[in-house]
C-alpha cells in the first residue's frame, strides 16, 4: 500500500515484510542445506559400501577356494622333486605347478587395499 505524505507530496510505502515470504526464503536455504547434506551422505555411503563389498567378495573367494588350494598343495608336496627339505624347488616351478590351482595374488591385494580404504573413509 502506498499513501501520499501530507507535507511534501512524497509517496511513502507502508509495506511490511510478508512473514510467509520470509519463511519461504528460509525454507529454500534449509532445502539447499539438506540437499548438500544428502549429497555428502551419498558420497560417503558409496565410498564406504563399495570397498566393503570388495572385502566381502575377497573373503568369499578365499573361503570358497580354500579346500581346492589345500588339495593342490598336498598334491604338490607328493610330486617328486618339487619340494625338498629346503623348501620349494623353484627350478622346476613350471612343471610342479602345472595342473594345480592356487589363490590369485590380485584378489588378496584388492582385499588388503579395500580394507585400508574403508578405514580411511571412516
Amino acid at each position: 500500500m502506498t499513501e501520499q505524505s501530507p507535507g511534501n507530496g512524497l509517496l511513502l510505502s507502508s509495506r511490511t515484510p510478508n512473514p510467509e515470504r520470509l519463511q519461504f526464503a528460509s525454507d529454500k536455504v534449509s532445502v539447499r542445506r539438506l540437499d548438500k547434506l544428502m549429497a555428502k551422505i551419498c558420497i560417503f555411503s558409496v565410498l564406504y559400501v563399495i570397498p566393503c563389498i570388495c572385502v566381502i567378495g575377497a573373503n568369499w573367494y578365499s573361503y570358497s577356494g580354500q579346500d581346492t588350494w589345500l588339495r593342490s598343495m598336498r598334491e604338490l608336496a607328493t610330486r617328486s622333486g618339487c619340494v625338498n627339505l629346503l623348501g620349494t624347488n623353484w627350478n622346476k616351478a613350471d612343471e610342479c605347478l602345472q595342473g594345480l590351482t592356487y589363490p590369485s595374488i590380485e584378489v588378496h591385494m584388492l582385499h588388503t587395499f579395500m580394507s585400508l580404504v574403508v578405514g580411511i573413509t571412516a
